[in-house]
Parts: C-alpha cells; structure tokens; sequence
C-alpha cells in the first residue's frame, strides 16, 4: 500500500487505490483484522430459513401465482455517526411499497451483505445503526456477516450483536430495538441459505481479514450445499468481501474466487462460474451477489420473474 510520509516517523496517510488507474489486490488494513473463530449455530444443519416462514402467507402465494419476487439489496449501511446517506437509502426502500400493488411487485425483503454495524458490530450501535433507520421499512431484513460486524472490541466476543439480532432463536423483541417494533431475524447461523420459491440464496460469512478468510466447517458446508440444492433453481451466493473490484476504497479478493471455484469443482457443479461476480440475476447459474463494497448511497432493486420450471 501507498503510504504518504513526512519527516520521519510522521506518516500522513495513503493513496486511494484507485489513484493512478490501479486497483490493487489484498491491501492489509493497519487494524486487529485476524481470523476470529465462528460463534456456535443457532439453528440445525443444514442452516436453512424458507421465506414462506417469514413473510405472510398471501404475500408468498402472491409471488407463487405471479411467479415474480422483487427484492433489496444493499451493504455497508451502517450510519456510523453520520446517517443522512442511510436514511436517505432507506426512505427510497420505503417509496417502494405500494399497498395498492400485488405482493409480487413490493420488496418481499430486504438483504444485506455486511458491515450492518460500524465500527466493531457492538450491540449498543444497532439502534442508532439499524433499527431506527429501517423502522418504516416494512418487509423482513436477512444479512450475512461483513468484517466491521465481526471485528470485535477487546473484551466483546466477535459477532454478539449479528447473532444476537440476526440469529435468534425464534423472533423476540430485543432490548436494543427500543421504540422500533422490529423482531430480531431468524437465521440459523452466520451461514447459511434463505429458500424461495424462485431462487435461493446462500449466505457465507468472509470473516474480518482483509480480502475475506472462508475455512472449515464453513468451506465443507458451501460444497454440501451446492450438492444439496437442485441444479434447475436459480443459485446465488452473497458474501461481504467482493472477488473483483474497481471502486476508489477497497481491492477484489483473489481469496473468495479460489474459495467459490474450489467449492464448485468439489461440488461438480460445473454451472458455477465465479468470474461472474457482479449483481446477476438469472439462468440456471451461481450468480454472485457481490456490492463490491457498496456504502449506504449504493442500492439495487433487484426483480426475478417468468422463471421456467
């Protein structure tokens, strides 16, 4: 990396690693970024959540009749101590319900591909950061896990407050939350697949090291998933560190590449391309749900419909 210096032992800052037109690869951050170990499940193997157990039933009939399902998708929202780009992100996820409209055509959810909560994923930040910006948003909240959620404080355990908001054994009110009427989520585990009835999702957690860290049970569970899901419904995976990137911050990962291509030629799925590691929707593909990073002023609205099968 880049560093700008003065007289020693003065050091200024960096360059952006964009400057120049260069995008390097693996820049390791001047933080506490080790490997931290996987907090226990809260579910069961194989660390699946079907969305008809989330949203309400005429809402998921809606989309089996129509065949359609719209969605968000968004990362690194967290308002740190600034949070107008937040909520301004969240009140254009907001304009798009329509109560006059079918189930299909408003959001069914929203999902998130990490960093919910800056700086250190501390549970006394998820109201500031989290519940109060999304209190007007009216559909469920799925996420997988992004560095800053698991790059824990000294004395605090790494992802408290991801499971403790996200992997809830059944969907209480916690004590964060405050005047918001959100449930905390569901998820069985910091991994995992979320079913629909048009696609699914699997869900991995990259952990906190610059460019993402998959390893065991996580890699074993990714091949046995990719075995286990069916090979004619549409398949994308979403992690927090992106396999390519070109924006002016962070750097791609060669490290999630080789984990994703890995974890196909174990699995034999031979449709899995990881060069595709951009939002993409469709075909019966692995496609990568990757927001290369996106902040809070990033969203995508993302629709599947008319899928065969």
């Amino acid at each position: 990396m880049a560093v700008i210096r003065g007289s020693r032992p003065h050091v200024f800052g960096r360059a952006r690693p964009s400057h120049g037109g260069q995008h390097p690869i693996h820049i390791q951050p001047q933080r506490d970024t080790h490997f931290r170990p996987l907090p226990p499940p809260t579910g069961t193997p194989p660390f699946h959540l079907n969305l008809r157990d989330v949203i309400p039933a005429r809402n998921y009939q809606a989309i089996l009749r129509r065949k359609k399902l719209t969605f968000h998708l968004n990362g690194d929202m967290g308002g740190i101590e600034y949070a107008v780009p937040q909520e301004l992100v969240a009140k254009g996820m907001e304009h798009d319900f329509d109560s006059t409209k079918d189930a299909s055509e408003n959001p069914a959810f929203l999902y998130i591909t990490g960093d919910c909560v800056y700086f250190n994923g501390q549970i006394l930040e998820y109201y500031k950061q989290f519940y109060q910006p999304y209190e007007f948003y009216h559909g469920p909240i799925f996420a997988v896990p992004g560095n800053h959620d698991g790059e824990n404080l000294e004395g605090d355990n790494t992802l408290d407050g991801f499971v403790r908001n996200f992997c809830a054994p059944r969907p209480i009110k916690l004590p964060e939350s405050q005047d918001s009427h959100r449930t905390a989520m569901t998820q069985p585990n910091v991994y995992w697949t979320l079913l629909t009835p048009l696609f699914n999702i699997v869900g991995l957690y990259s952990n906190v090291p610059a460019g993402g860290d998959i390893r065991s049970p996580q890699t074993e569970w990714l091949v046995e998933e990719l075995k286990r899901l069916p090979t004619n419904v549409p398949l994308m995976i979403a992690l927090h560190h992106p396999i390519y990137s070109a924006d002016d911050h962070h750097s791609g990962s060669t490290y999630m590449k080789e984990v994703l291509e890995h974890a196909a030629q174990q699995a034999g799925r031979r449709d899995v391309h990881a060069d595709q590691a951009v939002v993409a929707l469709g075909g019966y593909e692995l496609q990568v749900v990757d927001p290369h990073h996106a902040h809070a002023v990033d969203v995508d609205d993302l629709v599947i419909h008319d899928l065969p099968g």
